[in-house]
């Protein structure tokens, strides 16, 4: 299975690596969270790219409920996607693959989280603002359909300790 972590609270959950052959249950996940759902294909190419993780989370009989895309360019590191099936939400699920991709860019030595979210998804911006996460800028028109969107940002100390847990996260679970 390849797993990266567990659920904290929830030992049947666990994030893993993507692989092709979850790409048909991320885009069924992606159709469903997004009114402008990437094809295949941008999945496909995203999982060929050195720098870019795909995690995976699996809840239960190892069905994918939830998906991160993340890119590294050090010392930066870019959250492209977060996504959880409407019916798996308010369990944790978004907030422990976003701990696995603060981790992820620790370990790829970026210091610098940045992401870009819908001005009207107030469940994800307080997600991003209980984590740590301020806003830089409103970008005007940056989605297709016109709204507006937020440009956040997460800094990790210097220390290599995160602001997000207060302790060490270098190679904690194998990461």
């Amino acid at each position: 299975m390849n797993a990266v972590t567990t659920v904290p609270g929830n030992q049947r959950a666990v994030i893993r690596y993507a692989t092709c052959q979850d790409l048909d249950q991320i885009c069924t996940i992606e159709s469903v969270c997004f009114d402008d759902p990437w094809p295949q294909e941008d999945f496909r190419r995203l999982l060929r790219q050195p720098f870019c993780d795909i995690l995976v989370l699996e809840s239960n009989a190892e069905a994918i409920c939830g998906f991160s895309i993340s890119r590294y360019s050090p010392p930066l590191a870019e959250i492209i996607d977060i996504a959880i099936l409407p019916e798996d939400r308010r369990k944790g699920y978004a907030e422990a693959l976003l701990q696995s991709v603060t981790r992820h860019s620790v370990a790829h030595h970026c210091r610098t989280l940045l992401l870009e979210v819908r001005c009207s998804n107030q469940a994800a911006i307080s997600l991003y603002k209980r984590n740590g996460y301020t806003e830089l800028d409103r970008i005007e028109e940056y989605y297709a359909d016109g709204e507006d969107g937020l440009l956040l940002r997460y800094q990790i100390s210097d220390a290599g300790e995160s602001i997000f847990t207060g302790k060490r996260m270098e190679d904690e679970n194998g990461i």
